[in-house]
């Protein structure tokens, strides 16, 4: 028997117009100047700016990779109050090209360095100062680690009075890897009209050419996102066409399966070919079959179930 299956349904109207996912990267997710991207966005590609929405911006999180310690990019200084003396190093310092004293070093946005250091001593040190290679510090710990934030000594920091102390509860130097942010961005059409959703996706072509210009970049930190590079990485597109959302239609009943022979979509419809109720000796008041993808087998799996009105169970 192949069943035409009549679904239980509910509509709901979908959120029409293009959805666009791109990574942002040296950005973070709590980045106040995210909204430029929209604005230069609908700007260049000649989008109303009143249709550009942000809907989403996350952080991807760190790979395995990133976090090794040979392998850090970026490393932060914290736990340090704003009212400390050494307050102007607490933050992010990224790896600089070229190494000092064979070790690799950092340099923050503000113009710091936190670096390796070998005192005339034999002692090795990182420290964390104004100067890079210089014994002028604010920070230091006594270590002969390959990266500050393996170092597992005390660090000390130099207060006010020119003594060396140790830092308060809570100091720490960590690697941060350089974020990325997964920013998901919708583009409503000005309406439900062919017309309209056509213009929309024909839109794509000029928002394609303004993602993959690398000026494009360059306008955002000149706007105060200052992200290093961009991905484009997909695109969707959805009409305002209502969404059918399926019901299963035995939930709460007493119900038996029904053997299926055939669970196939041709690429228009789907068949499901069961053993009939009456071959099977049931009585019954109602059946029906769902579908699902398993998308990791690439294969449709059907089930069918048959039961009566009263809720009690299908028998002979």
């Amino acid at each position: 028997m192949i069943l035409a299956l009549l679904p239980c349904l509910a509509l709901a109207v979908p959120n029409p117009g293009l959805t666009l996912v791109t990574h942002l990267h040296s950005v973070d997710s709590s980045d106040a100047a995210l909204g430029q991207f929209e604005t230069l966005l609908a700007a260049q590609a000649s989008l109303a700016p009143a249709l550009v929405s942000r809907v989403s911006a996350t952080n991807l999180p760190p790979t395995a990779d990133e976090l090794a310690p040979a392998n850090c990019a970026r490393v932060s200084v914290s736990g340090l109050p704003g009212t400390n003396h050494q307050a102007a190093l607490v933050g992010h310092y990224v790896r600089r090209t070229g190494l000092v004293s064979s070790h690799a070093a950092y340099e923050s946005s503000s113009g710091k360095f936190l670096y390796f250091n070998e005192a005339s001593d034999g002692r090795t040190m990182w420290v964390a100062g104004p100067v890079l290679g210089s014994d002028q510090a604010g920070l230091l710990v006594q270590s002969d680690s390959a990266t500050p934030q393996q170092a597992t000594g005390e660090w000390y920091e130099l207060d006010e009075h020119g003594a060396w102390v140790s830092t308060a509860a809570g100091f720490a130097v960590t690697c941060d890897p350089v974020p990325t942010t997964v920013l998901t961005t919708h583009i409503a059409p000005a309406g439900c009209a062919g017309a309209q959703m056509k213009a929309l996706k024909e839109s794509m072509a000029g928002i394609s050419t303004v993602l993959h210009r690398n000026g494009f970049v360059l306008d955002l930190r000149a706007a105060g996102l200052m992200a290093t590079s961009l991905d484009y990485k997909s695109h969707a597109i959805r009409d305002c066409a209502p969404m059918i959302q399926l019901t299963n239609p035995w939930a709460g009943k007493v119900s038996q399966p029904l053997a299926v022979s055939k669970c196939h979509y041709d690429g228009h419809k789907m068949v499901v070919d069961h053993a009939s109720p009456g071959k099977t000796g049931v009585h019954h008041d109602s059946f029906a079959c769902s579908h699902k993808l398993d998308k990791i087998a690439q294969k449709w799996n059907c089930e069918c179930r048959t039961w009566k009105g009263d809720g009690t169970a299908a028998g002979v």
